[in-house]
């Protein structure tokens, strides 16, 4: 049986504020999939994390953008100059374009452009799409990234609820070879270069990305939103590692130290004290099984056998 598709494919234009990218991609992620079910195998594409070695990424990056129900569009300054981000945006625009033909057919808001770093002097064909909405307030959304907080989940709920809702209308794919056709709608159409994939680390070595998702992924947990919480959990795991010597600060602050100390541990017993203590306080947060997850893959990197 084929696969489900995608519920949404994240463009954006390659080689800057990459690593944040990554952890809005993760993070919204996450909210999609609460209202889709944690059984839905397909909720978000992103490239770096959805293609291996080996892979043809042309290949790949057209498939899912001629078969994901949804395109959120990273409005950055280099957004509007990328031939790929063009291509992308072309193919969601030929397939919301045949659906919007159809007798008595309904808005399709399929192609979701937001503004990541940038705005400003996009191309005609974006600029033509609304970009900014009320309840995301007049922030660029890298700027709430950084910031986090109440501001930032209330936008990442928004912009799951579209998604969601894009999901839900089942926008049809489009043919493999139609869409490999289709041109750029801006950009360098000669453009067939693949920006370089950012360096791997070393075994041993968790790579910083990882480190900063799972800060965020620790900051989904209810109870660890606020630095009450967290002194509580610091304790529980002290009562068998001993003084963990985390500074205080603001919530992201301390979890980013417990973090940091947890990878700096001789052996993986803080790391798997981390996931054993959240099982008993926060057993049942829709958050926890990525924090597990997370908490998995660190530990191969960290720990490799």
């Amino acid at each position: 049986m084929p696969e489900t598709p995608y519920a949404f494919f994240l463009s954006y234009a390659r080689g800057v504020d990459e690593n944040l990218v990554a952890e809005f991609f993760n993070d919204l992620e996450f909210e999609v999939r609460l209202p889709l079910g944690r059984d839905r195998k397909n909720v978000g594409f992103l490239d770096r994390e959805g293609m291996y070695p080996g892979d043809d990424w042309k290949t790949v990056l057209i498939d899912r953008a001629r078969t994901a129900r949804s395109m959120i569009a990273l409005l950055s300054t280099d957004y509007g100059k990328s031939g790929w981000c063009g291509r992308e945006w072309a193919i969601f625009t030929e397939r919301i374009g045949r659906v919007a033909t159809a007798p008595d057919a309904e808005p399709v808001r399929c192609l979701i452009p937001l503004r990541w770093s940038a705005a400003a002097d996009q191309p005609e064909v974006v600029t033509r799409l609304q970009n900014t909405h009320r309840s995301l307030g007049d922030d660029l959304l890298i700027d709430l990234k950084r910031v986090g907080g109440k501001p930032y989940f209330n936008a990442l709920k928004t912009i799951a609820a579209w998604i969601v809702e894009a999901d839900r209308s089942a926008l049809p794919p489009l043919d493999r070879a139609e869409a490999a056709a289709v041109r750029p709608a801006f950009g360098d159409v000669y453009s067939s270069v693949s920006p370089p994939a950012p360096p791997v680390p070393s075994r041993g070595t968790v790579p910083a990305e990882l480190r900063a998702r799972l800060v965020h992924a620790l900051y989904l947990v209810e109870p660890l939103r606020d630095s009450g919480g967290i002194h509580a959990w610091i304790r529980e795991m002290e009562i068998r590692l001993g003084p963990l010597n985390i500074k205080d600060g603001s919530p992201m602050v301390m979890l980013a130290g417990v973090v940091r100390r947890a990878i700096q541990h001789p052996d993986a017993a803080m790391l798997d004290e981390m996931t054993a203590t959240l099982e008993i306080s926060a057993y049942n947060e829709p958050a926890l099984p990525r924090v597990t997850e997370l908490i998995r893959q660190i530990k191969e990197w960290r720990y490799p056998s």
